[in-house]
């Protein structure tokens, strides 16, 4: 049992509430009949770390590092365009050093904005890699930062005929990935997490 006051127009008015129960008090003031709900603590403190305590109480977007451009949607990756040519493990290993990788996509939104970074390419390069590969093993495609690659072969991104080639990148001409050689030149797509941005 705990007690707390009410302060009402300068008059201190006791109320008694319990801990573990919801309690209901009536306070009349004046002819006006208050009700006043007490409610168990643990309760109460749920609701305040809801609402001022987690997470989405704290920051309500994300925002990209500089030069980095949102994927769109829910997506918390975002990406670059580099416009200088490199094989596919030089266009990685320079993604690396900047604190990302090369990009990996998981849905159509992701998909069309790369697909429009790489259309507006100023070096008019068509084709930019992605971080898709079976370097590991032949036939078995996954993505440079190991994440799940079921978007990529549910959709209807992929250029048919694939061959023997182990790194992909994004054909701006014919708007799909295509398996090719990895030591060719290409433009590339780095992807970074997308960071907080607190209130």
């Amino acid at each position: 049992m705990g007690t707390w006051t009410l302060v009402e127009d300068l008059k201190k008015i006791p109320l008694r509430f319990s801990f573990s129960d919801i309690e209901r008090s009536a306070v009349d003031l004046e002819g006006t009949t208050i009700v006043m709900e007490v409610i168990n603590v643990s309760v109460l403190a749920c609701i305040l770390v809801t609402i001022l305590g987690t997470e989405a109480g704290y920051y309500r977007r994300r925002t990209c590092p500089t030069g980095y451009t949102p994927a769109g949607g829910d997506s918390h990756r975002c990406y670059q365009l580099v416009e200088e040519t490199m094989a596919w493990q030089e266009a990685l290993d320079y993604c690396k050093q900047d604190g990302g990788t090369l990009a990996s996509v998981h849905s159509y939104q992701e998909f069309q904005s790369i697909l429009n970074m790489v259309k507006r390419a100023e070096n008019q390069s068509k084709s930019a890699w992605v971080g898709l590969n079976d370097l590991q093993q032949e036939g078995r495609f996954q993505w440079s930062d190991f994440s799940d690659t079921r978007w990529f072969w549910n959709s209807a991104s992929r250029a048919s005929g694939w061959g023997d080639d182990d790194c992909v990148a994004l054909d701006s001409d014919g708007g799909n990935f295509d398996d090719i050689d990895c030591t060719t030149s290409n433009n590339f797509v780095c992807m970074k997490r997308a960071q907080k941005a607190y209130k």
